[in-house]
């Protein structure tokens, strides 16, 4: 299997599984801190919730909102520069593929956001193998597939 790059890689480890639900913690090469996750919801919110700090990948779609509060009334400036990309350049990733979950260890590169869900590319380091998912559910359901099989 190959190794996969990305300067958005995100490593889900999984530590438990009971009742169909997962949790574990969820790594970045851009911190040392790992982030807990007690169930696929979870999982998700979270990194959804980095995506959007990083913004990368750039999100097809935004929340629609229809009141504007006095403070939001200027348009946001045009950002030149991704603040992922900025991070990038002030620090040095870690390598996080040395870290493993105590059921499975999943390395994923999200390539876009469109369509309301993720596309991208996943590893599943126990089973020695690589897939491509087209939608955010269907990454969750190889996510379920590979803790089950364990």
């Amino acid at each position: 299997m190959d190794r996969l790059y990305g300067i958005n890689l995100i490593a889900v480890l999984i530590d438990a599984y009971e009742n169909q639900e997962f949790s574990g913690r969820l790594i970045h090469p851009w911190s040392a801190e790992a982030i807990p996750f007690a169930s696929c919801m979870e999982l998700m919110t979270k990194m959804e919730a980095l995506y959007d700090a990083w913004d990368y990948p750039e999100a097809a779609q935004g929340m629609r909102v229809f009141i504007r509060h006095r403070s939001d009334a200027a348009p946001r400036a045009f950002v030149s520069e991704k603040r992922l990309t900025e991070l990038s350049k002030e620090q040095t990733p870690r390598d996080i593929w040395g870290e493993r979950g105590r059921l499975a260890s999943i390395f994923v590169r999200t390539e876009m956001r469109q369509h309301a869900s993720w596309q991208g590319v996943a590893a599943w380091i126990e089973g020695d193998r690589s897939f491509a998912f087209s939608s955010t559910l269907e990454l969750f359901r190889a996510i379920d597939q590979s803790v089950s099989a364990q």
